[in-house]
């Protein structure tokens, strides 16, 4: 995308000048944190991560620039830095979607099923029309309440909503009831 517009500029008449501040502007995105999606994109990581460590360093609590570093992690395949990326985005960007979303991915591919439940229970209250894979969601509920029965609760309640016949299943009931005791606990209930 940055060089399709960079060529417009060769040849854009100069009595344009509302043209001229677009490409300037475009300029500006390419050579920021657009240029850095765009490496991504392009599969080009190692340049992705450089972009962003610049952008860091002129706007360190951008949660942007933490979901490129998060996915360009993803992409390498070092998921521990993956998910501390992603929480530091989502904790400056106060848990907005596109910062659970990134961080549900990273809980994802580090098999973090308790923190992935949680995250999902997250999103799903945030946008409860946002699709889910059940088959996924149905696998992290069952690997996360091997460890903690009340951490399965955020992985089961979307598919509650898809499929009503959950809310008798055996495997819910104990993670809804582990988890209200959580929060009991914990003096949230």
């Amino acid at each position: 995308m940055c060089v399709i517009l960079s060529k417009m500029n060769d040849n854009m008449n100069k009595n344009l000048p509302f043209l001229s501040l677009f490409v300037f502007f475009t300029i500006i995105s390419c050579s920021g944190l657009g240029a850095g999606w765009s490496a991504y994109e392009a599969k080009n990581y190692d340049e992705a991560q450089r972009i962003a460590a610049r952008q860091l360093l002129e706007n360190p609590k951008d949660p942007e620039v933490y979901r490129l570093i998060a996915y360009t992690h993803i992409a390498k395949g070092n998921y521990p830095q993956a998910v501390s990326a992603a929480k530091l985005g989502a904790s400056f960007s106060n848990d907005s979607l596109e910062s659970l979303i990134a961080l549900q991915e990273s809980y994802k591919y580090a098999q973090d099923w308790p923190h992935f439940c949680d995250v999902t229970h997250k999103l799903f209250l945030e946008a409860p029309e946002r699709a889910q894979d059940s088959q996924l969601l149905i696998s992290a509920a069952v690997e996360s309440s091997r460890r903690n029965p009340a951490s399965a609760f955020g992985c089961y309640v979307p598919l509650v909503r898809e499929e009503g016949a959950l809310m008798r299943d055996e495997q819910f009931q104990s993670a809804a009831s582990a988890y209200a005791a959580l929060l009991a606990q914990n003096g949230n209930y």
